[in-house]
């Protein structure tokens, strides 16, 4: 038997770069794309940019105290911090009825702070079906011990954000939570006989709302009405098509001039295709690919299923947002809102994703180089 210490694998390095590459460039694109409208509500090209760079500080500072920070602790204490993400969810309801707002309840505001619900639930998500199928490993086949208790549980928040109305937001937090239950163990059968009722309530969701059934039309037949309904998608397409294999190049954007709507935000990668051309959105696409597969193998290689679940759900929460906004880009799927991780204006995302970094690179710490050993025989 010998006795050795973990050596930090080359993809950590790789992970590493990738990251640091997207943000980066996602920055750099940040600041282009946000220029003109920036300048059309401020007088000033820049005030978006220095918004981003403030969260992403921020979002620096959230991530060092991840780090931290045992994230065992949020697992011994995962019930407190439920019911505080519960509270936060419920917070925006009240303070609307307490001033005289009708609108969306969607976001804390404190101030001039802001913070979106769904965002910190995005949060609390992972660590607690992270701790819940770490915990019932055994039970994980017993529907009434495996997937009833976390469909409860999440059930309620998620439903009052779909009420908020942020139904895009609650729809894709609802396919992370099966993804990651699926991998960690539940039965394809259960999570099956779970959707059943969601299905019929979600399409009720989308039809008896105007503007939400109006996406899905759109979506259905963007040619129909350009000048109308479907126009921010076609022209996100004009945008992607204007760029052609190599791009207009960095700043040339000729749709970001007020043509496309949400041009720094939803549909930032469009704006990636025409300044960057075909290589560029591919150029995109391979480091989400990369940062996909080095997080698949770092939660093949770590052993405590707290953890592994932990990466998982990182894993599955960056990628299926940048597919879903991609998609939504190139007209695959239809307008969801759902911001381009790394890349889009999005403060409370960015905030969110630099504490989940936190927490992965204290666990990529905790399993290589620290002195913990591993059996080999």
């Amino acid at each position: 038997m010998i006795i050795t210490s973990r050596q930090t694998p080359h993809y950590v390095l790789i992970l590493k770069i990738s990251l640091g590459i997207l943000i980066l460039c996602g920055t750099i694109m940040l600041y282009s794309a946000s220029s003109q409208i920036s300048l059309e509500r401020y007088g000033n090209s820049n005030v978006y940019f220095f918004h981003h760079l403030q969260r992403l500080f921020i979002a620096t500072l959230l991530g060092i105290s991840c780090y931290l920070i045992d994230y065992h602790t949020f697992q011994k204490h995962i019930r407190l911090l439920y019911l505080l993400t519960l509270l936060a969810v419920i917070f925006p309801y009240i303070q609307n009825v307490i001033q005289g707002y009708s609108g969306p309840a969607r976001w804390i505001r404190i101030g001039g702070l802001t913070l979106q619900t769904a965002e910190a639930f995005r949060f609390t998500l992972i660590i607690y079906l992270a701790t819940h199928l770490s915990k019932k490993q055994e039970d994980i086949l017993i529907y009434k011990k495996g997937l009833l208790p976390a469909v409860i549980l999440l059930g309620i928040p998620l439903l009052l954000l779909a009420m908020a109305p942020d139904f895009s937001s609650a729809l894709i937090l609802l396919i992370i939570a099966f993804i990651i239950l699926y991998i960690g163990g539940i039965p394809l059968k259960h999570i099956a006989i779970t959707s059943l009722p969601v299905l019929p309530l979600a399409f009720l969701f989308v039809r008896l709302s105007p503007y939400r059934w109006q996406r899905v039309l759109v979506f259905m037949e963007k040619d129909a009405n350009i000048s109308d309904s479907a126009y921010q998608i076609n022209q996100s397409l004009i945008s992607l098509a204007n760029g052609g294999f190599t791009g207009t190049g960095l700043g040339k954007s000729m749709l970001k001039n007020l043509y496309l709507p949400e041009a720094h935000t939803d549909f930032i990668y469009a704006i990636i295709g025409e300044e960057w051309g075909f290589l560029g959105a591919i150029f995109f696409i391979l480091l989400y690919v990369f940062i996909f597969f080095c997080l698949i193998r770092l939660s093949l290689d770590v052993q405590d299923p707290y953890e592994k679940f932990i990466v998982l759900g990182i894993n599955t929460s960056l990628i299926l947002y940048a597919l879903i906004n991609m998609g939504v880009t190139v007209g695959l799927f239809p307008v969801t809102g759902l911001p381009m991780p790394f890349v889009s204006y999005s403060g409370s995302q960015i905030l969110i994703n630099g504490a989940l970094l936190g927490i992965l690179f204290r666990i990529i710490k905790e399993n290589f180089n620290t002195g913990k050993h591993v059996k080999k025989y």
